[in-house]
């Protein structure tokens, strides 16, 4: 049988020292070296030496260990790089959507600015129809009274032009036709009598007054008018003391467009694990925290039946489940399985709320749960200490019912400042 190429290859000889040709059996630690009898015997005083089979069993170990980590940080980095592309995807998305709403709210604030311009033009037209057909009346009138007059002003002119036995002659009928004076069966006297009392009541009259309020009241239409539509656009534009941060929103929560309800939805596409979101429960936070003053917001809770509200310390894990409690970071008032708790202790309500007003004051570190529909306390002042930023905390575990952050009633004098 012939023999294969494999099987005739020249085995490598062992590698022997350069120096003295001997057989490297040797592992010289201070310069990594290995080396023979010989440069071991000749080595300078405190060298130290392993042998090549310990020294190969170390020194693997350590580059396995360097392989491990390295298999580590390479997994790593690929699970970083998978979630900043998730990440860039789902900042795509977002810019999407919030470009949507935000073109959607300003054509609803158009539409109304544009249907409060009409509604005021209108104003001014119907102003103006009621105000023109008024005093095309009176011109009619003083149209038809110029005429008259004009023309009994020719008359009268015409008649004086006549010489005295014609102007003598025709006088009765010239007085009957200028005064509407009968002449017809008057005693002497009389007619002349007629004509100075027509005469002196005429000069009595007044000339026609002109009315007060017959012009545009242009001040009506064009004073404080950018204020007072701003006044009206209050009525009909919700403001909430908080906003949702969809951010730190749990995969299980859907979130109203506005930002100011959430539910409980199991079925969500997952978003992005950043460091801000809740991993666990359904929890989300307000988009702004505070470290000083006083807070407060109204939240509806209605018929849900497993929900809280409160605050939560910004250092609090948000990748594991917590306990609702101010050792966890999470002050909060809890209602579930038809009970009220704070802080893990179990309160005493006989009638449920169904807005839950929570008020903070960071300084002096009080805190209390409201019954926002009736202003009274759910519970007695808690007294905590807050060393650093809060933000407002939700949770709901509940499906057909969702949590509304209650919009403020916001009025003239706050809006203008």
């Amino acid at each position: 049988m012939a023999a294969t190429p494999e099987s005739t290859a020249p085995v490598p000889p062992d590698p022997v020292c350069s120096r003295h040709g001997d057989p490297l059996c040797w592992y010289r630690l201070e310069d990594e070296q290995l080396v023979c009898e010989s440069c071991k015997a000749s080595s300078q005083e405190g060298h130290r030496f392993w042998t090549v089979t310990h020294a190969f069993e170390a020194r693997k170990t350590v580059l396995e260990i360097t392989l491990q980590t390295l298999r580590e940080k390479l997994g790593g980095s690929r699970k970083a790089h998978g979630l900043f592309v998730e990440m860039a995807h789902h900042t795509k998305t977002q810019v999407q959507q919030t470009e949507r709403l935000i073109k959607d709210e300003f054509e609803k604030l158009q539409k109304f600015l544009q249907e409060e311009k009409e509604s005021r033009l209108a104003a001014l037209k119907r102003e103006e129809g009621q105000k023109s057909q008024k005093l095309m009346q009176m011109i009619k009138e003083m149209t038809k009274e110029i005429s008259s007059l004009s023309h009994t002003i020719k008359a009268i002119e015409k008649h004086l032009e006549s010489e005295d036995i014609s102007f003598l002659q025709n006088y009765k009928s010239t007085i009957e036709k200028i005064h509407g004076v009968k002449t017809r069966g008057k005693k002497p006297g009389q007619i002349h009598n007629d004509v100075v009392e027509k005469f002196c009541k005429a000069t009595k009259e007044k000339e026609p007054e002109v009315p007060t309020g017959a012009l545009i009241d242009v001040a009506k239409h064009l004073g404080n008018l950018k204020y007072s539509v701003w006044e009206k656009m209050l009525g009909v534009v919700n403001y909430t003391l908080v906003t949702l941060d969809p951010n730190t929103a749990s995969r299980c929560l859907s979130l109203s467009e506005d930002l100011t309800s959430l539910s409980y939805s199991p079925i969500n596409p997952p978003p992005p694990d950043n460091p801000e979101r809740f991993a666990s429960a359904a929890e989300i936070l307000g988009s702004e925290g505070f470290s000083s003053g006083r807070r407060s917001w109204d939240v509806e809770v209605g018929a849900n039946t497993d929900w809280a509200v409160g605050v939560v310390r910004e250092s609090t894990n948000r990748k594991k489940r917590t306990k609702l409690s101010s050792a966890e970071g999470i002050l909060a008032l809890r209602f579930s399985n038809d009970t009220y708790t704070v802080d893990t202790t179990q309160l005493s309500i006989w009638r449920k709320p169904q807005k839950v007003r929570v008020e903070v004051d960071w300084s002096t570190g009080r805190m209390t749960f409201s019954d926002a529909a009736f202003n009274s306390h759910i519970l007695s002042t808690i007294e905590l200490t807050f060393k650093e930023k809060v933000f407002p905390y939700f949770y709901s575990f509940c499906e057909e019912r969702p949590l509304q952050i209650a919009p403020e009633t916001r009025s003239i004098a706050e809006g203008a400042h």
